[in-house]
């Protein structure tokens, strides 16, 4: 989930007393080294750890995935054994065999083939996804690839990939398209689990994941012009992701910049604060000339005003009317000094 969406949940779950709603978000362990305080702190909340499955579920598990009562031993061995537990592992192991041809259907039950002896297996579950991904044929595995470029929801499209051959990946597990797009006339489809698009993603060169978030970033630019306010910071993300997987690019740095500084002022009229800080910082570290890094500075004051940062609003405040007059900008200059009065009224109010 991305940052505005956990500040997002944490607001509505402020919200939410004397009602009847119950809100489920599993994670992976990563999400507490980002938030190591989420799912505490509140009376109506609690956090649940998942433990591996036993040995007897995971075989249960096993027997579902087959539609069998039963297993072979050596068959069910090779498939457990190495998941540990891990029920992704286990469906991805189980498909991975059967793509492989190591396990076949014969007369109603599942056998081993003599590749199943030889057969290197991989250790971990990003090894077995990968292996997974190198059985596809050359074109599968390219649009897998590309397609990973815009996150777990992606849209063939975008990259140049046709919707039908993400179609045929669905059949394998991997992929699967969604009922509902979110861009009207366009097949929207989604990786089955993260760690599948963190594999997929994984194998992009740098040059290429440059060449791809900018194409990304600029066909969703052209072909909802219509939809700025939703998909401006996607926008600027992929901008951001080009200019940081290439070479210095100042063409490049000018559309990273203004698309940061307009996702950035959509946060701030929408009130997300903290997703507009974020993002208007990271606006001031690529500012290609002054008066560019003056814009940024005098909205980044404006979200110092709304979270009482008034000093640092002051300062922000003062080296943009600095700049204005250098650059002879009047406009700029009148803003800045607006916002300047504005800050002396609040902090007078504040004090009383």
């Amino acid at each position: 989930a991305s940052e505005p969406l956990l500040d997002l949940l944490d607001d509505l779950v402020a919200g939410l007393e004397q009602t009847a709603v119950l809100i489920l978000c599993p994670a992976r362990p990563e999400l507490l080294d980002r938030r190591p305080s989420w799912g505490t702190g509140r009376l109506a909340s609690s956090s649940l750890t998942l433990a591996p499955l036993s040995p007897q579920h995971a075989a249960t598990l096993l027997r579902a995935l087959l539609d069998t009562d039963v297993v072979p031993a050596h068959v069910a061995g090779a498939i457990l054994e190495p998941a540990e537990g891990n029920p992704f592992f286990v469906e991805e192991m189980l498909a991975m065999l059967v793509e492989r041809g190591s396990l076949e259907e014969r007369e109603g039950g599942w056998s081993a083939t003599d590749r199943l002896a030889t057969a290197a297996v991989p250790d971990s579950i990003h090894g077995v996804i990968a292996a997974r991904i190198d059985l596809l044929d050359a074109a599968e595995r390219d649009a897998l690839r590309r397609c990973s470029v815009m996150g777990r929801i992606f849209w063939p499209s975008a990259v140049g990939i046709d919707d039908d051959v993400l179609a045929g990946l669905g059949r394998r597990g991997l992929v699967f398209e969604q009922a509902e797009a979110s861009f009207s006339g366009r097949r929207e489809f989604a990786f089955k689990h993260a760690l599948t698009h963190d594999v997929a993603y994984a194998t992009l060169p740098r040059v290429e994941r440059r060449d791809l978030h900018r194409a990304v970033a600029e066909w969703i630019s052209d072909s909802v012009p219509d939809r700025q306010a939703e998909t401006t910071e996607v926008i600027a993300y992929h901008f951001e992701q080009a200019l940081h997987y290439g070479e210095r690019d100042e063409e490049l740095q000018r559309r990273s910049f203004d698309a940061l500084l307009a996702a950035g002022d959509a946060a701030v009229r929408r009130g997300a604060y903290a997703s507009a800080e974020g993002l208007l910082g990271r606006a001031l570290e690529i500012a290609p000339t002054k008066p560019a890094q003056a814009r940024a500075l005098l909205l980044a004051a404006r979200v110092d005003i709304a979270t009482r940062r008034y000093e640092r609003a002051l300062a922000r405040l003062d080296e943009t009317v600095r700049t204005a007059d250098r650059t002879g900008d009047a406009n700029l200059r009148a803003d800045a000094l607006g916002w300047k009065g504005r800050v002396s009224w609040l902090q007078g109010n504040w004090r009383e």
